[in-house]
């Protein structure tokens, strides 16, 4: 399922196993797929509740920008790129 998700996967796992050895892989592996099965569930879950669903349709064109604006804040302050550019 992640790797159907795009290259971009394959460009970062495979210089990753690469480096870290065969059992060192699978273990990463196996620990990927456990946190996929987790978060499938979890929003399995989450999507069968009335009120969630409610809620996300009423706020959704809202949230996932917000979401997305918040996550792109973080990476650009904790990359310190705002140092260099001023």
């Amino acid at each position: 399922m992640t790797i159907a998700n795009g290259a971009d996967n394959i460009s970062v796992y495979t210089p990753v196993f690469r480096t870290i050895g065969g059992p060192a892989t699978v273990v990463t592996i196996g620990v990927f797929a456990v946190g996929v099965a987790l978060w499938c569930l979890a929003a399995s879950w989450l999507g069968s509740h009335k009120k969630i669903i409610e809620w996300v349709e009423r706020s959704g064109q809202w949230l996932v920008p917000g979401v997305f604006l918040v996550i792109g804040s973080s990476v650009v302050i904790e990359s310190g790129v705002m140092g260099k550019i001023f």
